[in-house]
Parts: C-alpha cells; sequence; structure tokens
C-alpha cells in the first residue's frame, strides 16, 4: 500500500485484523525487518508496517541531508493519522 504522509510518498503493509501495531524499523533497514514476527502477530493484532522515508519502497525527502529525528516524528504523526484513527501500539 501507499500513502503520501509529510510530503513523502510512503509504501507500507496493513497486515491482519484486530488492535493496532504498528512496527517501525531501524535505520539503514526496511519493513520487511519485520518478516519473522508477522506470522505470530497478524493472527491477533492489525499490523502497520511502514518503510521509513528513504529506506525500503518509499521514497527519499527533497532534503534528505536537512532530515533528523524531529522531521521524522512529523513524518510519522502525518502517516498515523492518515492510516488510522484508532489507538495504536508503537514498537
Amino acid at each position: 500500500m501507499r500513502t503520501t504522509a509529510f510530503s513523502i510518498d510512503t509504501f507500507y503493509q496493513q497486515i491482519g485484523n484486530g488492535p493496532i501495531i504498528v512496527l517501525l524499523h531501524g535505520w539503514g533497514h526496511s519493513w520487511e525487518t519485520w518478516n519473522n514476527l508477522i506470522p505470530f502477530l497478524s493472527s491477533d493484532f492489525q499490523l502497520l508496517i511502514p518503510d521509513l522515508p528513504a529506506f525500503g519502497q518509499s521514497k527519499s525527502p527533497s532534503n534528505p541531508q536537512k532530515w533528523n529525528l524531529e522531521k521524522y516524528v512529523l513524518w510519522l504523526d502525518k502517516f498515523l493519522k492518515q492510516t488510522t484513527n484508532n489507538k495504536k501500539i508503537i514498537l
């Protein structure tokens, strides 16, 4: 799936049903970091698994050298508002 969050074309997976868990990968990785856990979690939870900006299948920001933690937090806020309005757990 794709959405635009904070002006970034963002790729994400939405898998399973139930309470929402957002799985965020580490620096230099992609949503596939979570592949081993998906079968265990998706039977009881809805998983939202984005590729962070500039990683995996998500596009890079126009000025990636100016991106810092604050911009990633702003991006995450927009991403979550666009993909769900329910309570969620973030890992």
